[in-house]
């Protein structure tokens, strides 16, 4: 029978990237011993061999120079991009570019309930899936504890920040309030309110803290009407639905999903932002009135611009007559406007344009 590490070095020299099917850190003895032993009977020295985080790069040319930066001469050399699954279409582009260069080798790890979405783009010509190896998401374990306090402790030690225990209360709330606007002095009176004196200088550094560490992703508004972004209010989701059950309890079903979206736009990678249109009306004739309507997020990356807004339910027969839609036709641009909602059924188009799609669909990517 051919292993999977036969596999791999029959397609070395294929100028394709070279896809590694796993969750996320479940293929760290592969990457740590296998890989580079395979790697290193086919050319490629220990010392060529590049890791690079999807996490830590942002558009095309940051990761084209993050890979071309550490090429140390000569040689073959190979790239192995952790958590793949993050990357966009033009950034493929650049791993398949890459891949074309007769001395370089292109390996991407990737969830496989990822791959279908990102096959699409025709950027993974060859794969080599792992059977057996399914998603561990750490805050389903047991020790989800321990493993969030060590993650808070370094997080307030790389920081010099005195309390990973004010991190922690500001993540339980955070986690109990996503989806709702946020400023650093209102989170700083909440705190105060929960016996947590700090300032709402402290509070901007928590914040950044947490964001470093990847536990939470921000979400700055925009004004559609000015085409402005503005810092505050700002949403703040954590990037793990699992860990915001853990840590809320009994999260109402907005919240989470909200979360679930956020994460699957793209948020901790600074895609998202949250739109919202102020009208002027007069419901009774004579006053003017003031009206704020949440269009839900905007995609400002990756791929084309997209308003996807959650509304927990919505009757099909009475689609076209609903406010949610009435007031996403509201909105002046003419970017895609999508309703996500429960349910199971095929996706449709209202008459207005607006797309409605079931949230399951919506999250598998199959929307």
């Amino acid at each position: 029978m051919i292993s999977n590490l036969d596999r791999i070095a029959a397609a070395l020299r294929s100028g394709r990237v070279h896809a590694l099917m796993g969750a996320e850190g479940t293929l760290e003895t592969l990457f740590a011993r296998d890989l580079p032993s395979l790697l290193a009977r086919e050319g490629v020295p220990e010392g060529h061999l590049i890791e690079i985080d999807a996490r830590s790069v942002r558009g095309e040319a940051a990761l084209r120079s993050a890979v071309l930066a550490r090429i140390t001469g000569p040689g073959r050399h190979a790239v192995l991009v952790r958590r793949a699954g993050m990357l966009e279409s033009g950034e493929l582009g650049v791993l398949c570019g890459l891949a074309g260069r007769a001395e370089i080798e292109v390996f991407a790890e990737v969830h496989r309930k990822r791959f279908a979405l990102l096959a699409q783009t025709g950027a993974f010509a060859s794969r080599v899936d792992f059977p057996g190896v399914e998603a561990e998401d750490p805050w389903r374990a047991e020790s989800w504890k321990s493993t969030l306090g060590a993650i808070l402790e370094a997080a307030a030690a790389e920081h010099r920040l005195r309390s990973p225990a004010q991190m922690l209360e500001l993540l339980v709330h955070l986690a109990r309030t996503m989806g709702e606007g946020h400023s650093a002095n209102a989170l700083a009176g909440r705190m105060s309110a929960l016996g947590q004196d700090v300032s709402d200088k402290t509070v901007k550094a928590m914040l950044a803290t947490l964001e470093d560490a990847m536990l939470i992703s921000r979400v700055l508004s925009r004004d559609i009407r000015l085409r402005e972004t503005r810092r505050t209010p700002q949403r703040l989701f954590l990037t793990s639905p699992e860990l915001a059950r853990r840590l809320a309890g009994n999260l109402p079903q907005r919240q989470l999903r909200l979360c679930e979206i956020a994460a699957s736009l793209g948020a901790a990678r600074g895609n998202l932002q949250w739109a919202f249109l102020t009208s002027v009306e007069r419901p009774d004739g004579v006053r003017a009135v003031k009206r704020r309507i949440e269009a839900g997020f905007f995609c400002v990356r990756g791929g084309a611009p997209r308003y996807v807004r959650y509304e927990p339910s919505l009757d099909p027969a009475a689609s076209e007559q609903s406010d949610c839609v009435r007031e996403m036709m509201r909105i002046p641009d003419v970017f895609e406007k999508i309703l996500v909602t429960e349910g199971r059924f095929a996706a449709w188009r209202t008459r207005r344009g607006v797309r409605v799609v079931s949230a399951g669909d919506f999250l598998a990517g199959n929307a």
